[in-house]
């Protein structure tokens, strides 16, 4: 179509926009532009009836519509934590919680495209490439904690949204790491305080986890960092090692 200005501007002019631009080197342009196509598809289909001998090869059927929508519909989500994982402020536990929703996508689409060979083969490709970075999820206490320690997802989002196999090492790793976060001076100030009962940060530690998810109105850093949060488990509090 944009080959020839004339069918370009008479689409325009119809259709009220044109379609948007492939891009070899963005994946979302693909999506936008598949977009823009099911949008206008009235204005599509008129297209190709119009200049049907030039497009007979491209004619787009029925069938091959539907496949257009399914795949717009498995695409979505990508196109959405794109957006919400770019830019400067993009946090680890949005990245977890982001391929943990992904995870379930991949878990629905299969089920749902079981009988299209076709889309369920792509999904499929996809499928290993996301698993084998899914899968190193359980290898680093940081990425545990950073869930267990996240307000609004604690151990509840683990033992609900991570594979159950992966439990275990989590916890341990993550516990294990709290245990050494404390230095020698922070041991022994600990005993001598008065004005709090003892606590050790094992027992801050499953304190907090213990503790249902709560909707926060920040970030967590932000929502630690506050005094009273500070002042009931400070064991807790993420450091910037």
């Amino acid at each position: 179509m944009r080959e020839n200005d004339y069918r370009w501007n008479l689409f325009k002019k119809r259709a009220g926009r044109s379609l948007g631009p492939d891009n070899d080197t963005r994946w979302n342009s693909w999506f936008l532009l598949l977009n823009d196509v099911l949008d206008l598809q009235g204005h599509v289909e008129w297209y190709e009836r119009k200049y049907y001998d030039d497009l007979r090869g491209d004619y787009l059927s029925p069938d091959e519509w539907q496949a257009l929508r399914e795949t717009r519909s498995f695409l979505q989500p990508f196109q959405r934590i794109t957006q919400l994982t770019e830019g400067r402020y993009i946090t680890l536990d949005r990245t977890l919680f982001t391929m943990d929703v992904l995870h379930k996508h991949y878990t629905q689409a299969f089920q749902k495209h079981y009988s299209s060979s076709s889309l369920r083969s792509c999904i499929a490709a996809s499928w290993a490439i996301f698993d084998k970075y899914y899968q190193l999820t359980d290898e680093s206490p940081v990425c545990g904690a950073a869930m267990i320690l996240h307000p609004s997802r604690r151990l509840a989002h683990i033992k609900k949204n991570w594979p159950k196999s992966w439990h275990k090492q989590v916890l341990e790793s993550v516990q294990k790491d709290q245990a050494q976060r404390l230095d020698e001076y922070d041991l022994l100030a600990r005993e001598l305080d008065v004005v709090s009962p003892a606590m050790t940060e094992f027992d801050e530690y499953q304190s907090f986890t213990a503790q249902p998810p709560v909707l926060i109105d920040c970030s967590p850093l932000a929502w630690w960092l506050r005094e009273e949060q500070q002042q009931t488990s400070p064991a807790s509090l993420p450091d910037d090692r």
